[in-house]
């Protein structure tokens, strides 16, 4: 049964303007340590910001009825499994929550040079 599906788009371009902006203190905000040493492995790390970004901001919706007030962005991990696909792993109060619903999710992200979009589905094992 589906718990709940979000579904969020990043304007890249804006992305890039806030970086510019904020420096590094944007990106301690809202990546882990991994997510940024894999964004910075490319020439453009806009796009795959923007990709990450996206995923967070669709778990956060597809997630809300049962997300509590206090998270960090960093809190939600987003890697690729060893098959190159999308995947999120959660740490701190996140992780407690989630790992007591018996529930799976499945995410999708795609991004060009401007938009970034991600699909994030919340299904019980039911």
């Amino acid at each position: 049964m589906i718990l709940g599906i979000g579904t969020d788009i990043v304007d890249v371009i804006r992305l890039r303007k806030m970086h510019e902006k904020h420096g590094e203190r944007l990106l301690s905000k809202i990546l882990s340590e991994n997510e940024k040493d894999y964004c910075l492995k490319f020439k453009d790390i806009y796009p795959h910001l923007g990709g990450k970004f996206a995923v967070k901001e669709a778990v956060v919706k597809a997630m809300s009825s049962c997300l509590g007030k206090k998270f960090r962005w960093c809190d939600i991990e987003v890697f690729n499994s060893d098959c190159g696909k999308p995947a999120v792993r959660f740490h701190n109060e996140l992780f407690k929550s989630f790992s007591g619903m018996e529930a799976d999710i499945s995410v999708t992200v795609a991004h060009t040079r401007k938009y970034a979009v991600a699909t994030v589905i919340l299904e019980s094992w039911e």
